[in-house]
C-alpha cells in the first residue's frame, strides 16, 4: 500500500453499541437451565454459572484453582479478587461438588483442567463448551457486570471481582447511573 502497488485497504473494526446485553430474565433462565441440565458436564455447568453470575471473561475464569474456593462452615466463597466474593447457594453446591470432584480423582490445582497433566483447559475448548451451552459471552458478560454494578457499588465490585475501577464506572454509566466519581479513582 505505501508503495502504490495494491490497492488500499481499509479494515472494519467491530463495533458494539452501548445497550447491547443480556437481560436479567434471560440470565435467570440460563442459570435455571444450567441448575438442572443434569446431561451436561458438571465443569461446564459450573464455568457457565461464573460467567452469568460474576461477568468473569474465560482467561480468568481458567486461571482459577482449586484452592480459590474457600468453604467456611456454612459459607462458601470465591476468590476473584480481594476479598473473596460470597457463592449464592443453588451455585455453591454445583461448584463444591465440581471441586470435590476435582480433589477425589487427584487431578492438579486447575479448577478446569485440560487434556495435558498440569495444564488448564484452553481458551477454545471452554469457549466452545460455553457456546454449546447456549450462553452468548460478551451480551452475559455485560448483562452480569450492569446487573452487579446496580446491587453494590462499582469500586466494591470492582475489587472483589478483580476488574479496572473504570470498567465497573463504564458498566455503571452505561446502565443508568449517575454517580461516576468514586474518591478512589481520583489523582
Amino acid at each position: 500500500m505505501t508503495t502504490k502497488r495494491m490497492p488500499r485497504l481499509a479494515f472494519a473494526r467491530p463495533r458494539y453499541k452501548v445497550g447491547e446485553a443480556l437481560t436479567q430474565d434471560a440470565r435467570l433462565a440460563l442459570l435455571r437451565d444450567l441448575r438442572h441440565a443434569d446431561d451436561k458436564p458438571l465443569s461446564d455447568r459450573v464455568a457457565g454459572c461464573l460467567l452469568l453470575l460474576y461477568a468473569q471473561p474465560i482467561p480468568r475464569i481458567l486461571a482459577l484453582e482449586t484452592s480459590d474456593v474457600i468453604h467456611d462452615g456454612d459459607d462458601v466463597l470465591l476468590r476473584l479478587g480481594e476479598p473473596p466474593s460470597p457463592v449464592p447457594e443453588p451455585f455453591a453446591s454445583l461448584l463444591l461438588q465440581h471441586v470435590t470432584d476435582r480433589t477425589a480423582t487427584g487431578g492438579d490445582q486447575w479448577l478446569f483442567t485440560g487434556r495435558r497433566p498440569g495444564r488448564a483447559l484452553n481458551y477454545k475448548s471452554m469457549r466452545d463448551h460455553l457456546r454449546a451451552l447456549g450462553i452468548p459471552l460478551r451480551l452475559a458478560r455485560v448483562g452480569a457486570a450492569r446487573d452487579l454494578v446496580l446491587d453494590i457499588p462499582a469500586p466494591v465490585m470492582a475489587a472483589a471481582l478483580g476488574f479496572h475501577h473504570t470498567t465497573a464506572n463504564r458498566q455503571f454509566r452505561n446502565v443508568g447511573g449517575t454517580w461516576n466519581r468514586y474518591v478512589a479513582t481520583r489523582t
